[in-house]
């Protein structure tokens, strides 16, 4: 009887051994489960974060160069009205002095 009561108790260890180190081994198979999880989503979200910023950094530069192009157009419509006028005012100032000219004679 004692013998038997020794290798029940002996079988008993052995089997709450075994479920404690199957329960360890779920355990850590958890954590990395979820580290790998983790890992995952922080490279999607720095993956995100990148896209964004290129995307603004996008926007930006087209901003410049429109607002860039915007001030060409508007310096070289200035030169041309200026030209015009130039023109305009050489034109009169001709038919001026041919008129007065004209007149002295």
């Amino acid at each position: 009887v004692k013998e038997k009561v020794e290798v029940q108790a002996k079988e008993k260890t052995e089997v709450q051994a075994n479920e404690k180190a199957e329960v360890q081994e779920v355990k850590e198979k958890v954590e990395v489960q979820a580290k790998e999880k983790a890992v995952v989503q922080a490279k999607e979200k720095a993956e995100v974060q990148a896209n964004e910023k290129a995307e603004v950094q996008a926007n930006e530069k087209a901003g410049v160069q429109v607002k860039e192009k915007a001030e060409v157009q508007s310096k070289e419509k200035a030169e041309i009205q200026a030209n015009e006028k130039a023109e305009v005012q050489a034109k009169e100032k001709t038919e001026v002095q041919t008129k007065e000219k004209a007149e002295v004679q």
